[in-house]
């Protein structure tokens, strides 16, 4: 092998080792998969505050109450400026003729919908990469993109983080 056609070798090998994650077909690393107990901080209880109401039996599934105020909560940082899939429950907030452009993920069916909803860091505020068809509203998906702590306020709760950049996929255990 010639001189030349070693530098021309070694010049694409460097091309192609600056771009690690071309392999998994993106422009971008592959996503941390994070669970709802992930986003809560460590002086917070096991369980969610859903099963916290039913164990208290103020609420039985499918029950709603008259009141929707959120309890105050800690958040976490770690997962900031991170792509990460999460899986959960979209509540459409804004649709276009497409599918739904901004939404909530929530951790159970029904949440910020039938029953109050849960503490701000149990739900993320989605901004759709793409409109989302609504179809299957209540069937679970992964949902993938850039996570953020900020505070989100909508007609139906504070949600406590955001993701942006948002796909979804079926939720496959």
């Amino acid at each position: 092998m010639s001189r030349l056609n070693r530098r021309a070798l070694l010049a694409g090998l460097t091309l192609i080792a600056a771009q690690p994650y071309r392999a998994y077909g993106e422009d971008q690393p592959p996503a941390k998969t994070v669970y709802w107990k992930d986003l809560l901080p460590e002086t917070e209880g096991e369980g969610t505050f859903i099963e916290t109401l039913r164990d208290l039996n103020l609420i039985q599934q499918g029950e709603t109450l008259p009141w929707r105020k959120q309890p105050p909560v800690g958040m976490v940082s770690d997962f900031n400026e991170r792509r990460v899939r999460i899986p959960g429950y979209v509540v459409p907030l804004t649709l276009d003729g497409e599918g739904v452009t901004e939404g909530l993920l929530v951790p159970y069916v029904g949440a910020c919908i039938h029953v109050p909803p849960p503490p701000a860091n149990q739900i993320v505020f989605l901004r759709f990469e793409k409109p989302t068809p609504q179809d299957g509203l209540w069937d679970p998906v992964w949902a993938t993109g850039r996570f953020n702590m900020a505070a989100v306020e909508t007609d139906l709760a504070e949600a406590g983080y955001v993701m942006t950049e948002t796909a979804t996929e079926p939720y496959t255990g």
